[in-house]
């Protein structure tokens, strides 16, 4: 598939979702999504796979808790069990990321990992950060002046040419 999506925040919308056995053996959980592109992209369907190992079980199980999964089997997300649990027709936020696979750039779907607010470091954290690494910092940027930026001119309404000066 190419690359349609640029890297970023998308709404969705889960359209159908399962189990499943990835390539390498490993049980996964799919969702299919139909991307909503905005006025900038055509809405297109797009899958999302979480396979789950011993290494990968938490991030499953967080993912699982912001979809609001309160099941008690992994059976429960199959739609053709006895008490499937649905997620198809809900809209949520996700996530498209540019990776490189066999060196072409592919496009790679998650779910969104909800509240991305930044928390500022606090002063003392930041002189403890300065304790620990600080003599690395100045040893790298000793010597070096930052980039000043420049800033444009506005343009003045006396530098604009009159008509019959421009020349097309």
């Amino acid at each position: 598939m190419t690359v349609y999506y640029p890297e970023g925040a998308y709404r969705g919308e889960i359209v159908d979702q399962g189990l499943s056995q990835s390539s390498n053996g490993n049980a996964q959980i799919w969702l299919k999504i139909q991307v909503d592109g905005g006025q900038q992209y055509d809405a297109h369907e797009r899958m999302i796979y979480w396979t789950i190992t011993e290494k990968t079980i938490d991030f499953v199980l967080e993912k699982l808790e912001l979809l609001g999964f309160t099941g008690q089997s992994f059976k429960d997300l199959d739609l053709n069990s006895n008490r499937p649990q649905s997620f198809v027709g809900r809209t949520e936020d996700f996530w498209c990321k540019i990776e490189y696979y066999d060196g072409k750039e592919k496009e790679r779907w998650d779910l969104s990992r909800g509240d991305t607010a930044v928390k500022s470091l606090d002063e003392a954290d930041a002189r403890k950060l300065d304790a620990m690494f600080g003599k690395k910092l100045k040893e790298r940027f000793r010597g070096t002046k930052a980039k000043a930026v420049e800033a444009e001119e506005p343009m003045q309404t006396d530098d604009v040419p009159a008509e019959d000066e421009i020349p097309f």
